[in-house]
């Protein structure tokens, strides 16, 4: 059965009881898992056709070529607006060249002010890419559900889609970052790799992994454990798409727990 209005308020009140205001949260927790299929809108499509330059002086940045806004409004409560800018850059060899960029705005008196920002952390890992081969396309989305985390506290999730290469093969990589406001800065607590789909030209095998991440029932410092379920899955391929042939399908889960200034795997 839901849990009702006063059920989740309950939960909230009660700081220390983070197990039962997980479980008030449990629809909520399920919907966030599986929010990744919807994408962000453009600034003017989200909110009535207002102008892009009003929009990007709000948020302080310069219009230019291939520059690309995404934005979810209402992700951290009503009247707020969260946005991520980057610069579409396909053939760009390094993930700095995006120059993506996160706000969190507050309508307040009837106009949206900025209320805190940040730029994500990018490890040499990501979006690897054959030396011989410009890099690919990069796209990025910010997830349409919050993460309720802690009582009175809210993170979101931004994605990085990006086509990688090696010698013998390519695939696409899908990377997921975890945000919380904290004043005028944005905490990035977690940067995890949460899809993946890889074709190895050598034995003609395409490995399919995709992952779900949600909160867990248990805490650590305050904050819940997150849960990371994958399903990987391996075929053979073939030119008669009839003759294609599973090989396996494997499933996984790791956790992750709240040290007090990031998520780590436990």
């Amino acid at each position: 059965m839901p849990a009702t209005e006063v059920d989740k308020a309950s939960a909230r009140d009660d700081s220390n009881d983070l197990a039962a205001y997980a479980r008030s949260l449990a629809q909520e927790a399920s919907a966030q898992a599986h929010g990744g299929g919807a994408t962000s809108s453009e600034l003017p499509a989200a909110l009535g056709g207002k102008p892009r330059a009003e929009w990007l002086r709000v948020l302080g940045v310069s219009d230019e070529p291939g520059l690309e806004l995404r934005a979810e409004r209402d992700l951290l409560g009503s009247g707020s607006l969260v946005v991520a800018v980057y610069r579409a850059c396909e053939g760009c060899q390094e993930l700095a060249k995006l120059n993506l960029r996160v706000f969190v705005l507050r309508e307040r008196a009837g106009a949206f002010v900025r209320e805190s920002s940040g730029r994500p952390r990018f490890a040499s890992s990501m979006c690897p890419h054959d030396a011989g081969a410009p890099a690919g396309e990069r796209s990025v989305e910010l997830r349409p559900h919050p993460f309720a985390l802690a009582p009175g506290r809210a993170a979101f999730a931004l994605q990085l889609r990006c086509e990688i290469s090696w010698p013998s093969g390519s695939g696409l990589e899908t990377h997921l970052f975890l945000f919380e406001p904290r004043g005028a800065a944005l905490a990035q607590m977690l940067t995890v790799l949460i899809d993946k789909r890889l074709h190895d030209r050598v034995g003609d095998i395409e490995t399919v992994q995709r992952g779900e991440l949600s909160p867990a029932s248990t805490q650590h410092a305050g904050y819940l454990d997150l849960a990371l379920r994958s399903t990987r899955e391996r075929t053979k391929l073939s030119h008669d798409q009839t003759r294609a042939k599973r090989l396996d399908t494997t499933t996984s889960s790791a956790a992750y727990i709240w040290t007090g200034s990031q998520y780590i795997q436990k």
